[in-house]
Formats: C-alpha cells, sequence, structure tokens
C-alpha cells in the first residue's frame, strides 16, 4: 500500500513538475514572439516614414514607450525592462534586409530603395506585391517577409502605394 502510495506521488509531483517547466517555456517563447513582432513593426513604420513622410495611419496600437521617435530616425532606443532579448534588436537594426516600394495607382513599380543591395530580386518583389495585391491587406506575413502598405499622394496629386518589406527569417535576423 505505501509502495503503492509512494509510485503515486512521484506520478503528481513529475507531472507537476513537468507542468511548470512547459509553462515556463511556453512563456519566455510567447515573450519572445511578442517582442520579435513589435521590432518588425516599429522598423517597418521607421522605413515607411524615412522613405514617404508619412505615418501609418493604419497602426492603432500605442508605440512602446521607449521607441525611437518616428520623426528622429537616428535617435538611439533606450534600455528598458521588456528588451530580453538585446541581441535581436541589435541584429535588425543592423543587418536585416529591408525594402521599401513605391507604386502608383496600377502597382506598376516606380522606386526601389533597399537598405541592403540586391537583398530582394525584381521578380521576388513582383511576387510580393502580387500576393500582397490578391490579399488586399494592409499588412501582414507572406512566409518570412514582413509587410506594410500605405497610400498617399505624391507631389502632382496622384494616388502612390507604398510598400515595405523586411526579412524576418531566422537566418537573417542572428546572422553575426
Amino acid at each position: 500500500m505505501i509502495k503503492k502510495l509512494q509510485r503515486n506521488f512521484i506520478r503528481i509531483a513529475a507531472l507537476a513538475l513537468l507542468s511548470v517547466i512547459l509553462i515556463v517555456i511556453a512563456s519566455i517563447n510567447g515573450v519572445f514572439l511578442y517582442q520579435c513582432n513589435q521590432l518588425l513593426d516599429n522598423k517597418l513604420e521607421d522605413m515607411l516614414i524615412r522613405h514617404t513622410g508619412k505615418q501609418d495611419d493604419t497602426k492603432n496600437k500605442p508605440k512602446h514607450e521607449n521607441a525611437p521617435a518616428a520623426k528622429d530616425p537616428g535617435k538611439k532606443r533606450t534600455t528598458s525592462p521588456f528588451d530580453i532579448f538585446p541581441l535581436l534588436h541589435q541584429n535588425m537594426q543592423s543587418s536585416s534586409a529591408c525594402c521599401v516600394v513605391i507604386l502608383d495607382s496600377d502597382y506598376t513599380i516606380q522606386t526601389v530603395r533597399q537598405n541592403i543591395e540586391d537583398s530582394f530580386s525584381d521578380e521576388d518583389l513582383e511576387n510580393y506585391i502580387s500576393v500582397i495585391r490578391q490579399r488586399k491587406k494592409d499588412h501582414g506575413w507572406n512566409q518570412f517577409i514582413k509587410y506594410r502598405v500605405i497610400t498617399n499622394k505624391d507631389t502632382d496629386g496622384n494616388e502612390q502605394i507604398c510598400i515595405a518589406f523586411i526579412n524576418a527569417s531566422p537566418d537573417d535576423l542572428w546572422k553575426q
């Protein structure tokens, strides 16, 4: 009887310990994904502001209080207690392949600006643009490419479509 009770106690204790470990791992992964998504969104917004001069009005989320001001892209970000993955932030700022494509209202490419030369080929950009056009969403993912779309007017009053892309593949974010 005592042996059976000991076995049941060991099983329950092992299951409780396993549950706690799984909850901790899930929490760490959840925080990582949330912070990574916020960093990608901030980078896309900064790129759109830098290249178009217009802030994305579709983004209704409040900005992180320590994020750099949109009007001052050179301002360095201060450390926050929520920055538990500083290597990710540092790598994303320095080496992530980013691109802003400016299109006319017929989705014809007018201008392409890339931070790393030839990081996106013309064929890749055309494929991404066609997928975005079919989805009719102003933000989202296409495989490991995160994008954001805004529409504004050029100096002549014609409609422009601006799409910012960032490569969020693990290989690109964690390379040294």
